[in-house]
């Protein structure tokens, strides 16, 4: 394979200003301020051609230059202009944390930060649409405990948290083009799911229904030749009872997980309902990899005994749907306290290389939202709680 070649972003404007110009690519809200000279390097690429060829055309070109060109999107991998022809991403209406772009999630990469990141898609939903309001609804809820700069105080676990002290960015949502199928948004979710990936911090995408994930996870499975799966939830997601519509949907989302040969382990916890209805063509599959604890036995279990035997030297994705809670709609489930504690062990215990919140039902999502709060404050500074009573200011 040759080296990639690049070629101009369709959506450029340029403005003059004596003899500099900044360059906007105006549907990825990116942009450059540059000397009018650039001008000549950009014609190079009016056609798809490699980078070199500006060495070629102009002997000594700084490439830290041409770095920023394709930071910036200004410049594009031509295998990605459909992929990103109308943008990638939308900025959070309030985001979680500080606002990132790719350029700063790319040159400033920080270990053990999370990175939100929406999927306000529900495309495949079987029943009630209303899970692609999850992006904003779920942030707004989340916002009310992880605060910029402030000290958190946690009564239920008697814990001063360090919020200030926490790193979390949030990179907005991925860009849904109206029309177009779940194939096509969820490559450009994998894509910017991989660029945080690669970053080496940890995505956390805010769905969406379930049909996501496959795409969410997709880079992780590529980067990880072993990969485990915790998978909270109310139903098992491996079911297909619509043939009819082929290709991924909420019932079969974890059947092409499950086909990826790096993922090495995946445990449910949660999964309840009895009558699922059998058709004739249904077949049961034995593959070891794959474990539960339902919703009754996790009634009775200690979260050590709810995870007894799953391997902590894997590197796990963590998916969190709110079918796992109990609801009116669903009976049985998880209590917001079980989820807790069960999540809690979860952080303390394994290495979660990336998370996914999913299936958010609209006016519902204030307990989901808090139980993503304390996984982000799973990661910050703490300490005891000494009282209760604050001094009058």
């Amino acid at each position: 394979m040759g080296a990639p070649r690049y070629v101009q972003a369709p959506n450029l404007r340029i403005t003059h200003a004596g003899d500099r110009l900044t360059i906007e690519n105006v549907v990825h809200f990116t942009a450059l301020s540059l000397h009018s000279a650039i001008t000549e390097v950009l014609a190079v690429f009016t056609e798809p051609a490699p980078l070199a060829a500006v060495h070629e055309a102009f002997d000594g070109f700084s490439d830290d230059v041409l770095a920023e060109l394709v930071d910036a999107l200004i410049l594009i991998d031509e295998r990605d202009l459909e992929l990103f022809r109308y943008g990638s991403l939308r900025a959070a209406k309030q985001p979680v944390g500080a606002p990132a772009t790719l350029r700063s999630i790319r040159r400033d990469a920080r270990a053990d930060t999370f990175v939100v990141l929406g999927a306000p898609v529900d495309l495949a939903a079987a029943y009630r649409a209303g899970a692609r309001l999850g992006p904003d609804e779920l942030r707004a809820h989340v916002g009310e405990i992880v605060r910029p700069a402030a000290e958190l105080m946690d009564l239920d676990r008697r814990r001063l948290y360090d919020v200030g002290a926490l790193g979390v960015r949030d990179l907005g949502d991925v860009y849904y083009q109206r029309g177009e199928s779940l194939d096509a948004f969820g490559a450009r979710l994998a894509r910017m799911s991989g660029e945080i990936v690669r970053a080496g911090m940890t995505p956390v995408v805010i769905g969406g229904d379930h049909s996501i994930t496959p795409f969410a996870i997709a880079p992780h499975l590529e980067a990880h030749a072993a990969l485990g799966m915790i998978h909270f939830d109310g139903q098992t997601r491996f079911y297909d009872p619509r043939p009819h519509q082929p290709g991924v949907h909420n019932f079969n989302a974890l059947g092409r997980v499950l086909a990826q040969p790096s993922l090495r382990r995946l445990h449910a916890v949660g999964l309840r309902r009895a009558g699922f209805q059998l058709m004739p063509a249904d077949r049961f599959v034995d593959d070891d990899r794959v474990t539960y604890v339902s919703a009754r036995e996790a009634q009775r279990l200690s979260p050590v005994a709810v995870f007894e035997g799953v391997p902590a030297d894997l590197p796990y994705y963590l998916s969190i749907s709110a079918d796992c809670l109990e609801h009116d709609a669903f009976p049985g489930g998880l209590t917001y306290y079980q989820a807790s504690e069960l999540l809690a062990h979860v952080m303390a215990t394994f290495r979660i290389a990336g998370v996914e919140v999913v299936e958010h039902r609209p006016g519902t999502g204030r307990p989901l939202a808090h139980l993503l709060g304390e996984i982000l404050l799973s990661r910050a500074p703490s300490r005891a709680l000494p009282a209760i009573v604050l001094a009058p200011q």
